[in-house]
């Protein structure tokens, strides 16, 4: 099996055990396509991320590396903003992966939901009175509302909260409770309401200036006008309704975007709650769960999947690794 690509990665700029150089190695040598390096944006209640002092670094670091693998291996600069970072400039990077690791409490407190399954007993236990349906409750709308709001290129580990379920089960994810606040949050998330109002809105501004066009147009037919104010005015607005057409062009993309997504992860769900237990290797369902497998030099097997869940075998005597 050969992955294309992979855009959710850390280096030691921030909590990653590799430099990106040596990822970028790696990956080359794998047949990846494209590599895109996300380090976690700055998190100052924590100290968490990569200090801003330290971010041109690593943007110029990425930079060097792509020219270096140019036409061999597509590299990607990208940043993960946590709903907490104080990060505003995206321009430096080609994507922005939009993550929640904490979820706020009534009073405001904010709790790490990925750091262990006892960090989580205790956000559940002190921030929110046992109740772990509100913690998982403020959760999705603490995802929903950061992700309208920033429109983010990828939405990281959607379901982050469930990350120790099956170490130590603090809230049901089968439950209709769970299900219905998770599916609510997605159909948010994958909603095209407003950028259909967006469409509707640039296609209004378009006939606007259609419109115009032809009022000039007609003018300078009846009339001698200045030939170069009519030319300079019609360059304006064509120039403009040019600009117009394109940003209608993006919109359709992301409305699309979303629709596929949306498709196939009804599709996965489906498929997931039509199958019985699975017995044999099915490609397919590895990839959509796996995001990567660590291979450690006592043959020690770490699975890391895209919902931020850890699993190890330690005894893989009788697995042949190639």
């Amino acid at each position: 099996m050969r992955f294309a690509s992979s855009v959710h990665t850390h280096t030691t700029f921030c909590d990653g055990r590799d430099s990106a150089a040596e990822m970028a190695r790696a990956a080359a040598a794998q047949g990846l396509a494209t590599l895109g390096f996300s380090g976690h944006s700055y998190v100052p209640r924590d100290g968490f991320g990569i200090a801003p002092e330290q971010l041109p670094a690593y943007v110029a670091e990425i930079r060097r590396i792509a020219r270096a693998y140019a036409g061999q291996l597509e590299v990607l600069c990208g940043i993960e903003l946590d709903t907490d970072a104080l990060q505003t400039e995206l321009s430096p990077f080609d994507y922005v992966i939009g993550s929640c690791h904490s979820v706020r409490d009534a009073d405001g407190r904010a709790w790490v939901v990925d750091g262990s399954p006892e960090n989580l007993a205790e956000a559940i236990a002190r921030g929110f009175h046992g109740d772990a349906m509100a913690c998982v409750a403020a959760y999705y709308r603490q995802l929903t509302d950061f992700v309208l709001a920033l429109r983010p290129t990828i939405v990281g580990h959607f379901d982050l909260i469930t990350k120790f379920c099956e170490k130590q089960p603090l809230f049901d994810m089968e439950s209709a409770a769970y299900r219905a606040l998770a599916c609510a949050a997605l159909d948010a998330v994958l909603d095209t309401a407003e950028l259909d109002r967006t469409a509707k809105r640039l296609e209004e501004q378009a006939l606007g200036i259609a419109e115009r066009v032809r009022k000039l147009v007609e003018e300078n037919a009846r009339v001698q006008m200045n030939q170069e104010e009519y030319h300079q005015e019609y360059n304006a607005l064509a120039y403009a309704y040019e600009k117009n057409r394109e940003k209608l062009r993006r919109i359709a993309k992301q409305k699309q975007d979303k629709t596929d997504r949306r498709r196939r992860i009804e599709v996965f769900l489906r498929m997931l709650e039509e199958k019985e237990e699975c017995l044999d290797f099915d490609p397919y369902t590895f990839v959509a769960l796996v995001d990567k497998v660590v291979v450690g030099k006592d043959r020690k097997l770490e699975f890391c999947f895209r919902n931020g869940m850890e699993y190890s075998i330690s005894d893989t005597e009788d697995i042949v690794l190639s």
